[in-house]
């Protein structure tokens, strides 16, 4: 039976999408997948975004997981680009929440919703982080609260490698968070704008978060909602490449 004039309506879930990016991968993005598919969150759309892989991504992924949204690129635009164009797609699906992954990262079932949950408590939060752990082994913390010296460009990270206690479990204010599994309020993105695509990869998420800062947003991270991430899984963490561009942030700031 309809709802009559003067009854309470519920109120619409938020529009959550995923975007994962991926580059040169088919493993890792496959379980990170898998993961999403798990999610207590319903329904959670997923945008898989190939960045010019040398060999095709999309394919095999989409006979696992044939709802994916696929978005192919012709080339590499680098994180920034990469994830902007994931980004883009999920606006156009009308996302109220772009949930960013890194490929090489584990979702745990509750993350999405406890995520939402902060969000919709303080809608002056532009972005809300997982609590980040390692894979494998003791739980350790790898990102929880996060200080930015931005007159130094530099971070400092208290948390980093540290046992995880249940105090982590709670949400706080933080200034800086690794876009390693975030969820991004389109309606901040579209006031502040997305990565700056010309820092490419590496120095991306400092940039952001300095700009979230100064147009009056707010940054969480949510200790309830945990991810587990397998860190520099696709380039390296010593590459020619990646020191490349962790050493030329100098032009932009």
């Amino acid at each position: 039976m309809p709802a009559s004039a003067d009854q309470p309506q519920s109120p619409r879930a938020p529009r959550v999408v995923a975007v994962v990016l991926t580059w040169n991968d088919v493993e890792l993005t496959r379980d990170c997948l898998r993961t999403l598919h798990q999610s207590r969150w319903a329904p959670l759309p997923i945008v898989v975004v190939d960045n010019g892989s040398r060999f095709p991504t999309l394919e095999p992924l989409a006979e696992e997981f044939p709802d994916i949204i696929p978005v192919q690129l012709d080339r590499n635009y680098g994180f920034t680009g990469g994830c902007n164009r994931g980004i883009e797609r999920a606006m156009e699906l009308g996302a109220d929440y772009v949930f960013l992954l890194n490929n090489d990262t584990l979702i745990h079932e509750d993350a999405v919703p406890e995520l939402v949950r902060a969000m919709d408590v303080h809608p002056d939060a532009a972005i809300a982080s997982a609590l980040l752990v390692n894979p494998d082994g003791p739980k350790i913390v790898q990102s929880y609260k996060n200080w930015m010296h931005r007159d130094r460009a530099q971070l400092e990270r208290p948390f980093d490698s540290v046992p995880f206690e249940e105090d982590h479990r709670a949400t706080a204010v933080t200034e800086f968070v690794p876009a390693c599994a975030i969820l991004m309020r389109t309606k901040a993105l579209r006031e502040i704008g997305l990565f700056d695509e010309r820092l490419f990869t590496n120095w991306e998420d400092y940039d952001l978060c300095a700009r979230i800062a100064d147009h009056g947003w707010k940054i969480l991270v949510v200790g309830a909602a945990e991810v587990a991430h397998k860190v520099s899984q696709t380039t390296g963490s010593t590459s020619p490449f990646i020191i490349y561009f962790s050493t030329n942030i100098s032009r932009f700031i």
